[in-house]
């Protein structure tokens, strides 16, 4: 105790009451209470830290507003103040205070939201409450591109409107449409609440109905590219009559597809059954497109209903003209864009009395000069491609025509399908085929061009890119289901668009290709030498060497008479090799199968067939090539000792047409050609000819036909 009968002392404290331990910041004997590190007692450290957290530190904002930046993350930063008077229960909730005055100034400027912010507010007590409100407006470079302003100068210049406004008028915070283009504008909100609705365009406009159904668009495109959110606009018509209409509001949007309920203002909408028509708005051409839709169910309309559209594609409605550049013979082709009226009358118009038959697969027509066209081709279908065939070269003019939707779906059977390409561009075969699905493809026949897919290479052989205007044979395993990836398409590599040359032969509507890998000669093959394939001695394809897999057409006898002779079922066509560099044939020998339309056949090595290349033992004169032919045909003749050598063409009463070689030549392989035209080059007539090659050692001749 502190003495008798007294108490003891308090701890910390003497009996005199004297503190007898340390005392704390806050003047407690014996507390605990410290300064943080902003010298405050017992506070957290907040009244001092910088911008990173750090009390008592040295990072700083740029004029960004971003902590420790460099000041290159905005394109525009502008710090201001205004002075304005405000109804005192405008401030009774600072932070709803703040709110306000930050999206009253968005929404005067037209600014993003989240650009404006309150760096504080200054309460002045006078007459009225005057507060003074100190603000920046931050833009990143996509911010400032989504407002109509160019840069922080004009910025500057509206804002000095927007405050004077402020500070004379004050600060009233009236929520509503802003939009004066929208429905439901309110001219005198202050503040854009997000509530406008936006005015439908023209056309698009409808009146509600009690009877209603909803589509929703999970995904909308227009050539491709994605609708604008809150610009585009989606609609579900009747024929003509729009019967809803909803912008664009990204995945999911519902588009209203009103019912005929039978007052006088629905009448024309839809009734139970009856499948809607879409449209897409683009808001930057300002024009209405038709719509391609993929649904995996009916969007049969029927009151309340609810749908579900998997892919909107808006395409281009305005209609083209075009020509396909047609040669004499067999052309394999397809239609990337067609008009309304598809008949075969209206489509082959423009070739009439030249075109001789179309074919496709299992169907055909040809024109009667009575009936018209018979046979059990009626139409053109935009997924299939067709044999046209002419007795002589034209250019097929198709008029007014619409684009096919480059998204077509294609179902293929398992076999050999006759199929279109959906585009006026060229792509990449790799390009235009992806999925799962170009496993179960075996081949790619076009018109005297085609693609093999080798498990190393890729595809391989001379066709390496679809062309608009062209028909292709595409041979699958299975059954398949597949769309074209066309994109925006590209040009292909163009490494395989091979030359001309002399070996000309004529396409026909029956064709196989025999891919050969290899061959195996003692020199080197160059790019300018040819693999030629004959049936006996007639030359039914020829195609430019280009490497490992280059693919030789080989055509068939289809019945017409510019492929007599070509190969049929069961023939075996031999292969030979043109050296450039010496005009040598060579014969090749190796595993050749038999012939077959449509076929695809891989022959991995060639060789040298030492019996059939060792040089004649008299003079040889070949059958010309193409035969028939037109306009130009070739004939190849040996010589085997030096001397002089007349080759020239008679008609069938053995006059004279004209004379292509007289002249003394070496021994060795010649070729030469002729242009169907007369010592006076004039064009003769259509008919027979015949060659005669007449030397010092023998005569010899052939026939020839000429077809125009």
């Amino acid at each position: 105790g502190c003495g008798c009968g007294e108490a003891a002392a308090e701890e910390n404290f003497d009996c005199d009451g004297n503190c007898i331990v340390d005392t704390d910041c806050a003047g407690v004997c014996g507390g605990d209470s410290v300064e943080d590190e902003c010298g405050v007692c017992d506070g957290d450290n907040s009244s001092c830290v910088d911008c990173a957290g750090v009390p008592n530190g040295s990072t700083e904002l740029d004029d960004c507003g971003v902590c420790d930046g460099d000041g290159s993350s905005c394109a525009v930063f502008i710090e201001s103040s205004l002075a304005t008077e405000v109804d005192e229960s405008e401030l009774e909730d600072i932070e709803v205070f703040e709110e306000n005055f930050e999206s009253l100034l968005e929404t005067q400027l037209a600014l993003p939201e989240g650009s404006v912010e309150i760096i504080s507010i200054t309460i002045v007590e006078t007459r009225g409450v005057e507060v003074i409100v100190e603000y920046t407006i931050t833009l990143t470079e996509e911010e400032l591109a989504e407002t109509d302003f160019e840069g922080e100068e004009s910025i500057q210049e509206a804002l000095v409107e927007v405050e004077t406004s402020i500070e004379e008028d004050g600060a009233s915070f009236v929520e509503g449409c802003t939009n004066e283009n929208a429905e439901n504008y309110n001219p005198e909100a202050t503040i854009d609440d997000g509530s406008c609705l936006a005015i439908a365009p023209a056309g698009f406009e409808f009146n509600q109905s009690t009877l209603q159904a909803f589509y929703f668009v999970v995904d909308a495109t227009f050539e491709g590219e994605p609708l604008e959110i809150g610009e585009d606009w989606i609609a579900a018509f009747n024929g003509d009559v729009c019967v809803g209409s909803r912008l664009w509001g990204g995945s999911f949007t519902d588009i209203p597809a009103m019912g005929d309920d039978g007052a006088d203002y629905t009448e024309g909408y839809l009734t139970t059954g009856i499948t809607p028509d879409f449209k897409v708005f683009d808001a930057s051409a300002g024009e209405i497109y038709d719509v391609n839709v993929i649904s995996q169910d009916s969007l049969a309309w029927s009151n309340n209903g609810f749908y579900y559209i998997d892919e909107f594609n808006g395409v281009l409605v305005s209609t083209i003209s075009y020509t396909l550049d047609l040669h004499f013979g067999a052309n394999l082709v397809s239609f990337y864009a067609l008009p309304e009226d598809a008949s075969l009358s209206n489509m082959m118009s423009s070739v009439e009395g030249i075109v001789t038959g179309v074919i496709g697969e299992g169907v055909a027509a040809s024109p009667n000069p009575v009936l018209g066209w018979v046979g059990s081709l009626s139409e053109i279908n935009p997924s299939s491609g067709y044999w046209i065939k002419l007795d002589t070269g034209a250019d097929l003019l198709i008029e007014d025509a619409s684009y096919v939707d480059p998204s077509l779906d294609y179902n293929l059977h398992f076999g050999a399908n006759l199929i279109s390409f959906p585009s006026d561009q060229e792509v990449a075969l790799g390009d235009a085929l992806q999925g799962d699905f170009v496993s179960n493809i075996t081949g790619i026949i076009g018109e005297g061009v085609a693609a093999s897919p080798n498990p190393v290479l890729g595809w391989v052989g001379s066709l390496s890119e679809f062309k608009g205007g062209k028909g292709y044979w595409m041979k699958v395993d299975e059954a398949i289901n597949f769309s074209f990836n066309i994109g925006n398409g590209r040009l292909a590599n163009d490494s395989n668009n091979l030359s001309q040359s002399d070996f000309q032969f004529n396409q026909s509507t029956q064709q196989a290709f025999y891919f050969v890998g290899g061959i195996s000669l003692p020199e080197s093959i160059n790019n300018d030498d040819w693999l030629l394939a004959y049936n006996d001695n007639i030359l039914v394809g020829s195609r430019q060497w280009n490497g490992e897999y280059t693919d030789i057409p080989v055509m068939g006898n289809d019945g017409e008479l510019y492929s007599s002779g070509y190969c049929e079922n069961g023939d075996i066509p031999s292969i030979k090799l043109f050296k450039a560099s010496t005009g040598e044939i060579i014969d090749l020998e190796g595993d050749i199968p038999v012939w077959k339309n449509n076929e695809l056949y891989t022959l991995e090595r060639l060789s040298v067939n030492n019996l059939n290349n060792e040089l004649p033992s008299q003079i040889t004169l070949s059958q010309n090539y193409p035969n028939p032919f037109n306009p130009i045909t070739t004939i190849d003749f040996n010589l085997t000792e030096s001397g002089n050598v007349n080759l020239s063409i008679y008609d069938i009463n053995g006059k004279l047409v004209k004379e292509l070689v007289n002249e003394d030549r070496g021994e060795g392989l010649y070729s030469v050609t002729w242009d169907g035209t007369n010592q006076n080059g004039i064009n003769v007539s259509s008919g027979t000819y015949f060659g005669k090659l007449i030397s010092r050692e023998s005569q010899q001749q052939i026939k020839l036909l000429l077809i125009k």
